[in-house]
């Protein structure tokens, strides 16, 4: 069972890390607005949430601008957007972002002045920078939604140290308690030793002074015998008393000497499912970290 769990994680392990092998390509395209259309530059966003970019892209377009995004037909326009990484002067903007499998699309015409759009044909220069700001924008999708991943993948990873941990103070626990009662009933078996003696004493003794008793006539001294009789009795219940309940406490620890003695070999196999859970995770933690730093390198 442990090899085939050990094959599967490996299966798991081989597919994440072909997931987290996606590129960023960024190239030139056009895009249509309306009845026009524009030269325009497209990159591809991979696995990221197509809400949340589309949130990030409109915040990126007015930052640093009073103009407002419109929405029409699936395109979004934005006039005199300050994007200081591709032009020093304001510039209008016109998208789209289309979800796919595995990615999403964006594609951005950026015009410089009526009816000038960044294209090859303006200059490399003003192309490259485009092309640099919108796979920068790209990459930091990536990369929040890569951190996302990974943040998921290390709170699973808390949760199964967090219970290893319950695991193993429980073993703790049980270990101390079955020393704890192992020692209590040693003790007690040697207190119920000399609690019987006594009460074998305090038996015969009764048996003795009752004896004595009927050959001895009223008065005062007899009278001594009874009450010195009755004592004798007494400590005998309170012997009784004091026999019942070491017993009950020898009891008492037996039975959790049982119940500790079943729990920790199950405990122990728990704990070894665990670990085994833990140390499959922390592969999968490690892969999500490598893609993050893979994700990171990208230039």
């Amino acid at each position: 069972m442990k090899r085939i769990y050990t094959f599967l994680l490996l299966l798991a392990i081989t597919a994440l890390c072909l997931k987290a092998q996606l590129p960023i390509n960024v190239y030139e395209d056009t895009l249509q607005f309306g009845s026009s259309v524009a030269p325009g530059i497209t990159v591809n966003i991979p696995e990221a949430d197509y809400d949340k970019a589309l949130r990030s892209w409109i915040r990126e377009q007015e930052s640093g601008t009073k103009s407002k995004v419109v929405t029409e037909n699936n395109g979004m326009s934005i006039f005199g957007a300050n994007i200081k990484d591709i032009s020093a002067t304001p510039v209008n903007i016109y998208s789209t972002l289309v979800k796919q499998e595995s990615e999403l699309l964006l594609s951005v015409a950026f015009e410089l002045r009526k009816d000038e759009y960044i294209s090859m044909n303006t200059g490399e220069g003003d192309f490259a920078k485009a092309k640099a700001y919108l796979f920068n924008f790209s990459k930091n999708q990536y990369l929040d939604f890569a951190g996302e991943e990974l943040k998921a993948e290390q709170a699973k990873l808390r949760s199964i140290e967090k219970d290893l941990s319950s695991l193993q103070s429980r073993e703790s626990r049980l270990s101390k308690s079955l020393g704890k009662n192992n020692r209590t009933v040693v003790r007690e078996r040697e207190r119920l030793i000399g609690l019987n003696n006594d009460l074998t004493t305090a038996s015969a003794a009764i048996a003795e002074h009752s004896s004595q008793l009927g050959t001895m006539l009223p008065g005062a001294e007899r009278d001594e015998k009874e009450k010195y009789i009755k004592s004798l009795e007494k400590d005998k219940k309170k012997l009784q008393r004091s026999i019942r309940s070491s017993e009950n406490r020898m009891k008492k620890a037996s039975s959790a000497i049982d119940k500790a003695n079943r729990d920790l070999p199950r405990n122990d196999r728990t704990q070894e499912r665990i670990k085994e859970q833990l140390s499959a995770q922390q592969a999968v933690v490690q892969t999500y970290t490598e893609k993050l730093n893979r994700i990171r390198a990208y230039k």
